[in-house]
């Protein structure tokens, strides 16, 4: 290594360096407990991982410890998940009410290390705070998934919208309404509809929202075409049409049984979606005597 750099990874350095911002000067202060107990280090090196289990695999490849897609976000810029992988909808429920009286992120944490182990938990909320920080690049050029399969009559399977249009604008981070507007008053916005079938139970489980549906095993077909025609969303019709679809309670088990959503997590949602609708016609209502 050049001279120029040599402190760049002398750990004695750093640890002379880090002790100079610790509290009391001890960089031991800087250790902090998780809620099972486990100390947590202000730095990790390769020496910690030496000898450790499964450290060098490729993300794509069991156990996934770098991701479930050999590609992971590369191609996939943005998914948008509701994820409750706590057992049973009991469970999931006394989960959250006890993360949320306790601060929410230790409980979260907790939670994950417990399930996935220190390792597996660490990395699942890595990945967490990681999506949590991404840009979501507006509606007009963001791919939209169902985490949870549904019927297609005699089939099963899960559901994308796929953009047909590019070009991603920054603004569209700062106000997504605006950027849908200035894309319908240029031209209409066009997504493929695609959906994923079920193949077994192994490779395409229905129950398990946890896991990811190979594209080797199940590719994405397209079925259709979803078109929402150039328009002026700020004119007196669009207005009326965005009143309308804010008055709207939506909820996917208001479909034929043929198209059901299925497995535990949406057999979950339907107690919330339900009680979403009360609310919003509530508020409909309220606002419609005032």
């Amino acid at each position: 290594m050049s001279e120029k750099f040599f402190d760049s990874n002398n750990l004695d350095a750093w640890e002379k360096a880090a002790a100079k911002q610790s509290p009391g000067g001890d960089i031991g202060n800087l250790v902090w407990n998780t809620p099972e107990g486990l100390a947590v280090k202000a730095l990790y090196t390769k020496a910690d991982v030496a000898g450790l289990e499964f450290a060098d695999t490729l993300p794509g490849f069991a156990p996934y410890l770098r991701g479930p897609q050999p590609t992971m976000y590369a191609v996939k810029p943005w998914t948008i998940r509701q994820y409750a992988g706590f057992s049973t909808a009991e469970a999931s429920n006394a989960f959250y009410r006890k993360a949320l009286a306790a601060g929410g992120q230790a409980q979260l944490l907790a939670g994950l290390v417990k399930q996935r182990g220190p390792v597996g938990g660490l990395l699942e909320a890595t990945r967490l705070t990681r999506a949590l920080s991404r840009w979501f690049p507006g509606f007009g050029t963001a791919t939209f998934y169902s985490s949870a399969p549904m019927r297609w009559g005699a089939y099963a399977g899960k559901l994308r919208l796929l953009p047909q249009q590019h070009g991603w604008d920054p603004r569209a981070n700062r106000d997504w309404a605006a950027d849908v507007t200035r894309r319908l008053h240029a031209g209409p916005l066009v997504y493929a509809l695609q959906v994923q079938l079920f193949v077994d139970e192994q490779r395409t489980p229905i129950e398990d929202g946890r896991a990811v549906w190979s594209e080797a095993d199940s590719p994405w077909l397209t079925v259709g075409v979803l078109t929402l025609p150039q328009q002026d969303p700020t004119s007196p019709a669009g207005q009326q049409l965005a009143a309308e679809v804010a008055a709207d309670a939506f909820d996917p088990w208001a479909a034929l049984a043929e198209h059901r959503p299925l497995g535990e997590i949406m057999r979950a949602r339907k107690i919330a979606y339900y009680a979403s609708q009360q609310a919003r016609h509530a508020d409909s209502s309220a606002a419609d005597q005032s």
